[in-house]
């Protein structure tokens, strides 16, 4: 069972009678709960008012872990900010997407040759915004750039 429920409020004590509710309209119980992960925001993982202390205030033996995918995207995120080359890459990348978004008229000969370059395959490369902390979206960019050599460009 899957529920996506709108967060109006993020402390850990409003996070916990949103779990509470969830699981009670799916029929679940709280007690049946074993593990947890967050990754380590306050209001998830705080060891006093974080969501994971709220449930362990009622489950006592629930057993919390970090998010390794957080612990991992933070650790790439740290090996990227340290080293020059890594950081002017993908610094580059970001501003090459800004700078195509910002006009239509970039934007659409991006698709466009990109679209020759691409012709009788399924997906259409288009340009990722890179972002700060999300390591999937470092991955895209550079692969939309670098899969395809883009002559026409040089």
């Amino acid at each position: 069972m899957l529920s996506m429920v709108p967060v109006r409020k993020s402390t850990g004590e409003d996070y916990r009678a949103l779990v509470n509710n969830e699981l009670a309209q799916l029929g679940l119980n709280l007690q049946d709960l074993i593990r947890v992960s967050f990754d380590g925001a306050g209001n998830m993982a705080g060891r006093y008012n974080g969501l994971q202390a709220k449930l362990k205030e009622e489950v006592p033996k629930l057993i919390f872990t970090h998010c390794y995918a957080h612990v991992l995207n933070l650790v790439l995120g740290g090996a990227r900010s340290s080293c020059t080359e890594a950081k002017n890459l993908f610094g580059l990348l970001e501003s090459t997407s800004v700078f195509i978004h910002e006009s239509f008229k970039r934007t659409s000969l991006w698709v466009e040759k990109i679209s020759e370059l691409t012709a009788g395959q399924d997906k259409l490369r288009r340009l990722q915004n890179i972002g700060k902390t999300r390591w999937w979206a470092k991955d895209k960019a550079l692969t939309t750039v670098m899969e395809r050599k883009l002559d026409m460009w040089l």
